[in-house]
C-alpha cells in the first residue's frame, strides 16, 4: 500500500523542532568581530580575508 489510510492520525510534529528563522530576525542582529561591535562592511572585510585552510590565528602561549 503506498498512500496513508484517510482514518489515521495527522502527521507528528516534534515538539523539540525550532521554529523557522526569517529575515527579520537576522535583520535585528549585531555584527561582531570577537567582542568588538562592528559595522557589516567591517564583519563582511574580516570574513572575506579568512581562509577556509588556515585555521584561526591566536596568541602564541606565554611561559609562565
Amino acid at each position: 500500500m503506498t498512500t496513508k489510510p484517510k482514518d489515521s492520525a495527522s502527521l507528528w510534529v516534534d515538539p523539540d523542532d525550532a521554529p523557522l528563522l526569517m529575515d527579520e530576525f537576522f535583520e535585528q542582529g549585531t555584527w561582531r568581530v570577537g567582542e568588538e561591535e562592528v559595522t557589516p562592511q567591517e564583519a563582511k572585510a574580516v570574513v572575506a580575508k579568512i581562509k577556509p585552510w588556515e585555521p584561526p590565528q591566536r596568541e602564541q602561549a606565554r611561559p609562565l
